[in-house]
């Protein structure tokens, strides 16, 4: 047996009181003078041991009662499956990622679910409940109900062991604990490793949508501009393979029809392209209608300023490579030898290379390193003949190690770093047998750094990092075949793009991207974000001659975001979901042998009720506590 309120016990010591009451009831006795006995009725004699008897009786039954009364209001209990007195804490992780929008009986899966758990958890039973973005109580379910019933849909995701690591308390560790893990069983849940649930008991109930297929807008791009026009492409894929029906694509300006095309998909997969003209693109948006999800059936997307990125060449003249890469449509190229550099334009520059310099002067190693902390890139291509002393203070300022002494061997460089951030996302693919090129000598570092490409034995031959980067070799056709190498565009070409990160046609929730915006400002002014929503000040840092913000954990919706100078809008940032839930990859219950699994929320939750389930005995004290006063009135009544 258990007590809900064991502390009541205490009243019990009201049990002394009938108890003092019989010790010192003492009956006084009057003594009357009669005349006359001869009309008394006859007595019936009682002894002193049948009358002790009574009153025994009366106290027995009156401290009977006060006790059951007391017991009762303790509200005594029997549990089935009671595990000694240690509780359980209960957690319900309830997946909320954009999948669980898919439709359901009870609106969609997410929906349902809330629904069913506060249908089916016990009323007297406190819970936690955790999501991807939040966590709620614990609390009974009736306190949480309306938080519940408010859960929105989020980007953020969570694999099995980082749901394990957000359920565990913040002490008592060693308290045992149920997980309800409520989701669709994305792909992404699955955490790659051995799952170690300690002592917490895992059990999972996996949900299935009563439709499962999903057409998605999944990107888009800029293909052909001119002056009036431009052309954009829609990419479009679905999650059924057998999906072939038409789909109609629209672009709206604000909410105006701008075009609409009807395509068909094949092998998953569809392309819709439109020409419009570029001054009716105005937070511009494209739109399907699909009875999938429906955060995908919405991509928003905007033409950016159009800005050039400045590249400074400082050498004895300007190599034809570069004039090739660095093309007017993008970038603004200029070349000056090292004894006619203007000093005032190095603060306009984005990319500033300097070309085999023999020596490097003092004013211009002066310039370098403010330029260098003001956000601006350098490239470093050295020369075989360099006096190494006069770059040894401008790498210092770079973070960059100092070139040392000449390698006079032919080597192949014969790797590249694809996980470098220079180079993330500029190869399709990573090739093996890529024809490297060869440097018949090189310079030995004399410190460690970020390779980025290497020769054989990790020798780096372009390093660096953070917009600071030089060769360990000279890269001019005596030395080296890297200007005829497939290397040499995607390396120079990212170097460029990385050097001012414009900002692109559309952003990606989540994904910690930054852009920056030509547009110095003041000491202490500041550029604000404003949607018809909300108005923020987002993270962002102020160089020289431009302002770079950060698309972080600040921005938490979708949109056109526009970026305020004062009450000036400079720029319109559009900002999409990730599309990773969109195809619909789903892991099945029988990936987890090790853990308990359920078909229904209904069935998870009847095992909460099971090992809670209490048999009440108060009423029973209650009644014992009225029998007691009963049989104490009938003692008095009628024991003579």
């Amino acid at each position: 047996m258990h007590l809900k309120h064991p502390e009541i016990l205490w009243a019990l010591l009201l049990l002394f009181i009938p108890l003092i009451v019989h010790l010192f009831r003492l009956r006084r006795f009057k003594k009357e003078a009669f005349t006359n006995v001869r009309f008394l009725k006859e007595i019936e004699l009682q002894t002193r041991k049948s009358a002790t008897l009574k009153k025994l009786l009366v106290l027995l039954m009156r401290m009977l009662g006060i006790a059951m009364l007391v017991i009762a209001f303790a509200q005594p209990y029997s549990a089935d499956n009671a595990q000694d007195d240690t509780t359980v804490d209960y957690t319900v992780y309830l997946d909320n990622s954009y999948s669980m929008q898919l439709p359901a009986p009870q609106g969609s899966l997410l929906q349902q679910a809330i629904n069913q758990l506060l249908d089916n958890w016990p009323e007297d039973i406190p819970l936690k409940v955790i999501t991807n973005d939040n966590d709620y109580g614990p609390a009974p379910k009736g306190e949480l109900r309306n938080l519940l019933l408010g859960i929105d849909f989020t980007t953020r995701q969570l694999d099995l062991n980082e749901v394990l690591l957000k359920s565990a308390p913040a002490s008592n560790m060693s308290q045992p604990r149920v997980l309800y893990v409520v989701s669709d069983l994305q792909q992404r849940m699955d955490p790659g490793t051995s799952i170690d649930p300690g002592n917490t008991d895992l059990r999972l109930i996996k949900l299935t949508p009563s439709q499962a297929d999903n057409i998605a807008i999944d990107s888009m791009a800029v293909v052909d501009t001119d002056p009036e026009n431009v052309t954009i492409s829609v990419f479009l894929s679905s999650s059924n393979s057998a999906d072939s029906k038409p789909v109609p694509v629209s672009v709206f300006s604000v909410d105006k029809l701008l075009a609409r095309s009807t395509v068909t998909l094949n092998d998953q997969m569809a392309t819709a392209q439109f020409t419009l003209k570029k001054d009716r693109l105005e937070r511009a948006r494209i739109e399907i209608s699909d009875p999938g999800l429906d955060y995908d059936n919405r991509f928003y997307f905007n033409l950016p300023s159009d800005v050039k990125i400045n590249v400074l060449h400082i050498g004895d003249s300007l190599p034809s490579y570069l004039s090739r890469i660095y093309t007017e449509d993008e970038f603004n190229l200029l070349s000056t030898p090292p004894n006619r550099i203007d000093y005032n334009t190095l603060g306009e520059q984005n990319l500033i290379i300097l070309d085999q310099l023999p020596i490097l002067p003092v004013i211009l190693q002066r310039s370098l390193k403010e330029m260098s902390e003001n956000g601006i890139s350098i490239l470093q291509i050295p020369s075989m003949q360099e006096n190494r002393e006069s770059w040894q203070s401008l790498n210092l300022a770079m973070g960059l190690p100092s070139r040392d002494s000449v390698v006079a061997n032919e080597v192949l460089v014969n790797r590249i770093n694809y996980d470098h951030p220079l180079l993330q996302g500029v190869f399709n693919d990573r090739v093996a047998n890529f024809k490297y090129p060869v440097v018949k000598s090189y310079y030995t570092l004399n410190s460690r750094s970020q390779n980025i490409l290497e020769f054989s034995g990790g020798v780096p031959f372009l390093y660096g990092s953070n917009g600071n980067y030089a060769f360990s070799a000279s890269i001019s056709p005596e030395n080296s075949d890297l200007l005829s190498s497939a290397l040499v565009v995607p390396v120079f070409y990212s170097l460029g793009l990385q050097s001012l990160k414009l900002p692109q046609p559309y952003f990606t929730l989540g994904k910690d991207e930054q852009a920056d915006l030509r547009t110095p400002l003041e000491k202490d002014e500041i550029l604000k974000v404003g949607s018809s929503e909300n108005r923020f000040i987002p993270r962002q840092q102020n160089y020289s001659s431009f302002v770079t913000l950060f698309l972080d954990e600040q921005w938490k919706s979708t949109g056109h975001f526009d970026v305020l100078r004062s009450e000036e809008v400079i720029e319109t940032f559009s900002i999409n979901h990730s599309r990773e839930e969109s195809q619909l990859r789903y892991l099945e219950d029988t990936n987890f042998p090790e853990l308990t699994t359920y078909k229904e929320i209904a069935a998870g939750f009847d095992q909460v009720k099971s090992e809670n389930m209490v048999n009440e005995l108060w009423k029973w004290f209650v009644i014992f506590a009225i029998a007691f006063f009963l049989t104490e009135m009938l003692i008095l009544k009628y024991l003579k």
